[in-house]
C-alpha cells in the first residue's frame, strides 16, 4: 500500500509518522564509520537501539514536492520557473519530459536533540547523527518509490534522484529549487548563505519522469564522482 500520491503542479506537503518509516539499521551503522558486517557489543547494541528510541521520539517527517515540465538538452535543464546549468543532471534526465522537485526533513527537533546530547555524550550524539541521515534517507527513498509505483500505472517511470552537490550540479542550486517550492512556509526547510539546510538532516532533489526509455537502474552513490567518500556504497 503506498503512503505518498503523486504531488500536483503546485506545492505539495506530505507527512508521515515514525511507524511509516524504517530506519534501516545496517545504514545507521554505516553512516556511524562501521563497515559491513561489523558486530555490536552488547553495550553498543543497547546504545544504538536508545538513542533510536529517543530519535523516533522527536523525529518530524515532513516534506514538500511539485510536479514540473523541463527540458533537458546541451548540459541546460529548463524547468521554466527556474534553469539549472549541469551537463551531469541533463545526462540524468535525458528524455524525461516532466521531474518532481522535492525537499524532505526529519524536522528542527532532531537538530536540537543532536546538539543538547553532544553536550553529555558523544557517543549517543555520533548515533543520533547517523540517524538523522538514514532518516532521511529513507524518507526520500519511500517517496520516490511511491511514486514511481504510481506512475507505473500510467507506463512511466522514475528516474534516480538528483540533488544540488551531486556532480557537477552546485550547491547553489538549493536557492531556486527551495524558492520554488517555497519551503520554509510548507515544511520548515531553508538554507544559509552558506547553502547549509536548516534543519540539517534536510534532503533536495530532483526526479525525472519519463516514458520507457527513461529508464535507469542505477543507485545514488553511482551518480557521485566522489568516489573516495567513506559512505559509497
Amino acid at each position: 500500500m503506498t503512503r505518498f500520491s503523486l504531488p500536483s503542479s503546485a506545492a505539495t506537503l506530505f507527512q508521515a509518522s515514525p511507524a511509516q518509516i524504517k530506519i534501516p539499521f545496517d545504514e545507521v551503522l554505516r553512516y556511524m564509520g562501521f563497515q559491513r558486517g561489523y558486530r555490536l557489543s552488547p553495550s553498543e547494541q543497547e546504545l544504538v537501539a536508545a538513542a533510536l528510541r529517543d530519535f523516533e521520539a522527536v523525529v518530524s517527517y515532513r516534506a514538500c514536492a511539485c510536479r514540473m515540465p523541463l527540458l533537458a538538452e546541451d548540459g541546460l535543464v529548463d524547468f521554466g520557473a527556474f534553469r539549472l546549468d549541469s551537463a551531469n543532471l541533463a545526462a540524468n534526465l535525458r528524455g524525461c519530459r516532466e521531474g518532481i522537485v522535492f525537499a524532505a526533513t526529519v524536522g528542527i527537533e532532531a537538530d536540537r536533540q543532536r546538539m543538547r546530547a553532544s553536550l553529555s555524550s558523544v557517543a549517543k550524539a555520533l548515533v543520533l547523527e547517523a540517524a538523522g541521515t538514514a532518516a532521511v534517507e529513507a524518507l526520500c527513498n519511500a517517496l520516490c518509490a511511491d511514486w514511481a509505483e504510481a506512475l507505473s500505472k500510467s507506463g512511466l517511470f522514475l528516474r534516480p534522484r538528483f540533488s544540488p552537490g551531486y556532480g557537477d550540479l552546485p550547491l547553489t542550486a538549493q536557492v531556486p529549487l527551495l524558492q520554488t517550492l517555497n519551503s520554509f512556509r510548507t515544511v520548515g526547510i531553508s538554507v544559509t548563505p552558506e547553502l547549509l539546510m536548516i534543519p540539517k538532516k534536510s534532503v533536495s532533489a530532483i526526479v525525472g519522469i519519463g516514458e520507457d526509455g527513461c529508464r535507469q537502474n542505477v543507485q545514488t552513490c553511482e551518480l557521485c564522482p566522489n568516489t573516495a567518500c567513506l559512505f559509497r556504497r
